[in-house]
């Protein structure tokens, strides 16, 4: 992979799990954290 690609995948990652995140409550981030 090229270093653009990596930088773009990791860009994706980022927003996504920021997505992800903040649909949650942080009663549901700590159960998925104990998990």
């Amino acid at each position: 992979m090229t270093l653009e690609r990596i930088s773009a995948f990791i860009t994706y990652c980022i927003a996504v799990l920021l997505a992800w995140l903040g649909d949650l409550s942080l009663k549901d981030a700590s159960t998925v954290a104990v998990c």
